[in-house]
Order: C-alpha cells, then structure tokens, then sequence
C-alpha cells in the first residue's frame, strides 16, 4: 500500500462522513445532540488540527 493511496482512503472516508453529517443536519443523535452539533465540532477540530500543521511546519523551517 502506498502513501498516496492510503491519503486519498483517508480523504475519500472524511468527505463521506462530512456528507453524511450535512444531509443528516436535521436529526437527533441520542435523542438530544442535533447533528449539525457534530458538524461544527468536527469543523472546528479540523480548523485547529489544520493550524497544528502549519504550526509545525513554522517552527520545521525556522529550525533550519
């Protein structure tokens, strides 16, 4: 398996989860968390996760 693959797996599961999320906007999970809850939560951690790795990479190239 190779790098590429496994990155565009992983894109390809994230973006269909994303989906999923957005067409079910509307419901209740547990009978109490509406699901575009969920939506902004991955969003925001996604958000940070993205600041992570360019934070990363800042402090990568300044090292050098």
């Amino acid at each position: 398996a190779s790098v590429e693959a496994a990155s565009s797996m992983s894109d390809a599961v994230t973006s269909g989860g994303i989906v999923t999320l957005i067409l079910l906007a509307k419901v209740r999970v547990f009978g109490r968390v509406p699901v575009s809850f969920l939506l902004y939560t991955v969003l925001i951690g996604y958000a940070a996760l993205v600041a992570y790795e360019f934070w990363l990479l800042e402090t990568l190239f300044q090292a050098h």
